[in-house]
């Protein structure tokens, strides 16, 4: 039997890249320009969120309290079984 989502993680992750992308939104409408490099920062931390959303959603609590290094960078990683569209 498949173990249940985690929504709590899951819903988490989603806020933070929304925060993120959000805060470079109002930015760059309010006619400031963040540079390349705060742009690319900010828009890999929304990657990294969204893709630790899909990448631990079935991780329980207790072990996310506890994740390796190594937990942390795979549930980083962009997505094998997500489609993006272009592939």
């Amino acid at each position: 039997m498949r173990e249940h989502l985690n929504w709590q993680l899951v819903a988490w992750n989603i806020a933070e890249a929304r925060e993120e992308l959000q805060h470079l939104e109002e930015t760059i409408r309010s006619g400031r320009r963040p540079s390349e490099a705060t742009l690319r920062v900010g828009i890999e931390y929304a990657y990294h969120h969204l893709n630790f959303a899909w990448n631990a959603r079935r991780v329980g609590a207790k072990r996310h309290r506890e994740l390796t290094d190594a937990d942390f960078r795979r549930f980083s990683r962009v997505p094998r079984d997500v489609l993006l569209g272009y592939e």
